[in-house]
């Protein structure tokens, strides 16, 4: 078969398990049919009453590979082209790949292929072309990997088949299931979130390096390249930067690198040792372990390594500092006690107090804090060999995580503080493997024949544009003018959900700020002298605070009518002579240029965007949001649309919603629910259909 775009390919042992497998459900698919013919049902090719697309079960082991097949049934060469949603359950399975079958024939266009396994979502679109054979009913098929056992549910949520002419037909999908049964085996982590990164320390080359994968453990990058050791990587908060320690000049000191490895900057330079970093939750601190003064003490410093201090003045070792997310504590192991136990202090270093008391003389190591500031991990070997152990802040509710004792070093909490990050040696090596935070399930990032360490998490960093930008989140809200004011005439209503570079600044008649934007940006702009829109009817984004001021331009008069001398040619259709606007409230005398170069009205910006009303005989539905949330947690949501029917939603309306919490909130975004169409996934922003009037839940930790 051959597709316009290639998919990826997958391994030689991978492919034989995909074609045993697909041999299997063949068979089982071959009895299928025949039991059918023998009961005299249509079989597939032969739809009666419209075209049907069915998804068959398969079962999967964990940390294994099954085939999930959609089959059609559709009359011989009726059905060119397919548009497919389907939703599954994440939580047990992720799919590997989707692949088209030879259903479409030997040549398909492929529109869309898309798989997000955060979303839980398969998004496929392709088109045959010329005439499907309809020799075979395999559309297309889904490799999907086992995570846990359990059955997960494959829905189609949205389905269109069109014919050779693009005429939709009546089309139905039936999902299925997948049962996932265990096998012993550990399956690669699939996070909640595709932006998820970890950092680590990593000796695959020979020496501790540090490395960065995506969540789920694919994509290794390296980001330093010495001969020295370099290790205990630590993201700043906003992910913009990696600080970390290295021998590479001779002993361990502290620096901080670009999260690509670029930029390398040296913050200490003392003959002792300085090692361990750790942010302030703020970004401009970093606590950190030397023993420039006899033995192993906590220090702090600014971000850029200026003004050092001295945090704790004992004989014993004091090590491994970790500031709570509220930047008023630091976590910390020291021997002051007789064993390393697990200490907190402020974080100006008074009120050193011990937080592990029920150790039963065994040792404590490497606290993490869970993001909301409730709940520390650290490990101990209090029952024998190294476990970890959960515990509140106040050292109440120790529990045990981990149900086998093993070779264990430091943690740390996902993003969203649902996850911990370990190391562990279960497979001979120091391997990096993920954990819910109850401790029920045990996933892998690494599988190396190496020591692979130091895990610390990172949301990938988006870092605000240097320049000023703009946008609105709805349609036909922010209207575009020639120059700063409302008197001024309307060229167009900027586009919804896109940014636009703000070139300068001026203030109208009333004081009132207005950017100037790159008018190549608007659709139609170059005709303009230049597109203005309000501040007070767009968001700013990025360095908005330095835009230069603008030059305000004249208005332009309009010229004789049309057909008089000097009047130019008749308007275009639809385009109406200079003036005619006027009754919108635009000065008269002030033209803007039509796609033909012609100095004309545009129709378009005098009449505002229509609304239909109940009144009018339109149906409209409403949009519930409902927050599941704490009191404290402060969450909130918005909605990027206008209400398009009398405060409500016309049938079919595309709205977005967005949920969030400030900064500093002990909260975080879980997912969504509801009774809406696309109510559901772990991703902070959706768009859901009004069909009918409905519910959105959307859910947050804790």
């Amino acid at each position: 078969m051959m597709l316009l775009k290639e998919s990826d390919q997958f391994g030689a042992q991978e492919g034989k398990e995909i074609m045993r497998r697909r041999h299997v459900l063949s068979l089982a698919w071959g009895l299928v049919l025949a039991v059918t013919l023998l009961t005299g049902a249509a079989g597939p090719g032969r739809a009666q009453g419209g075209v049907t697309l069915t998804l068959f079960p398969a079962e999967v082991g964990v940390a294994e590979t099954a085939v999930v097949e959609g089959r059609i049934a559709c009359p011989a060469g009726s059905c060119m082209s397919f548009d497919l949603v389907l939703r599954f359950d994440r939580s047990i399975v992720r799919v590997w790949d989707a692949a088209i079958g030879p259903y479409l024939g030997t040549q398909v266009f492929e529109r869309q292929k898309l798989v997000d396994n955060a979303a839980g979502e398969v998004r496929l679109s392709f088109e045959a072309m010329g005439t499907p054979p309809g020799t075979d009913d395999l559309l297309f098929s889904l490799q999907v990997g086992g995570l846990i056992p359990g059955t997960a549910a494959f829905n189609v949520e949205s389905l269109q088949i069109a014919d050779a002419n693009g005429i939709l037909l009546a089309a139905t999908g039936q999902g299925t299931q997948v049962t996932v049964f265990e096998t012993g085996k550990i399956a690669f982590f699939s996070p909640p979130v595709n932006e998820w990164e970890v950092a680590f320390t990593s000796e695959r080359d020979g020496n501790p390096e540090i490395y960065v994968i995506k969540g789920d453990g694919t994509n290794p990058r390296r980001l330093t390249d010495e001969s020295a050791l370099d290790g205990s990587p630590a993201w700043s908060p906003d992910g913009s930067r990696l600080a970390f320690h290295s021998a590479r000049d001779g002993n361990l000191e502290i620096y901080l690198m670009n999260p690509d490895g670029s930029g390398v900057q040296r913050l200490t330079d003392h003959p002792a040792s300085d090692s361990d970093p750790a942010w302030s939750p703020d970004g401009t601190r970093l606590a950190f372990v030397s023993d420039r003064d006899g033995n192993p003490e906590i220090y702090v410093m600014n971000a850029d390594g200026s003004n050092v201090q001295r945090l704790t003045n004992d004989p014993s070792t004091d090590t491994q500092p970790v500031w709570s997310p509220d930047g008023q504590l630091i976590a910390f192991v020291t021997a002051r006690a007789g064993v390393a136990e697990v200490y907190i202090m402020n974080a100006d270093g008074s009120s050193p107090r011990r937080l592990t008391p029920d150790l039963f003389g065994a040792n404590g190591w490497y606290p993490a804090w869970s993001p909301n500031g409730l709940l520390l991990t650290f490990i101990s070997e209090r029952d024998g060999q190294a476990d970890i152990y959960r515990m509140t802040k106040e050292a109440t509710d120790i529990r045990r995580l981990t149900p086998e004792s093993d070779r264990l070093t430091s943690t740390d909490w996902s993003p969203d503080g649902g996850w911990i990050a370990l190391m562990s040696g279960r497979s001979g090596y120091a391997n990096l493997f993920v954990m819910d935070a109850e401790g029920r399930y045990l996933f892998r990032l690494t599988d190396e024949e190496s020591e692979n360490y130091d895990p610390d998490w990172r949301p990938v960093f988006q870092p605000l544009p240097a320049v000023c930008k703009v946008r609105t989140q709805w349609e036909l809200f922010a209207r575009v003018r020639v120059g700063p004011g409302i008197n001024r005439s309307a060229f167009a209503f900027l586009p919804a959900n896109q940014d636009f570079t703000v070139e300068g600044q001026a203030l109208d008649s009333e004081g009132k700020v207005w950017w100037k934007l790159d008018k190549n940006e608007i659709p139609g702009g170059e005709m303009a002298l230049s597109l203005w829109v309000a501040e007070e009817d767009v968001e700013e984004i990025g360095n908005c605070l330095g835009v230069p001021q603008a030059e305000i331009p004249p208005i332009i008069p309009g010229g004789p009518p049309p057909g008089q001398p000097g009047g130019g040619p008749t308007p275009p259709p639809g385009w109406g002579p200079c003036g005619s606007c006027s009754t919108c409230g635009h000065p008269a005398s002030e033209c803007v240029t039509s796609p033909t170069g012609e100095c004309l009205w545009d129709p378009k910006t005098c009449a505002p965007p229509p609304v239909i009303t109940p009144q009018d005989g339109g149906q409209c539905y409403t949009l519930t949001v409902q927050l599941d949330a704490q009191p404290y947690c402060y969450a909130t949501y918005t909605i990027r649309q206008q209400p398009n029917c009398d405060g409500q939603w016309l049938p079919g309306s595309s709205v977005t919603i967005v949920a969030s919490v400030p900064p500093g909130s002990n909260c975080y975004f879980l997912s969504w629910s509801g009774t809406c169409p696309g109510a559901s996934g772990t991703s902070s922003s959706i768009t859901v259909t009004m069909n009918s009037s409905c519910t959105a839940i959307a859910h947050f930790y804790p």
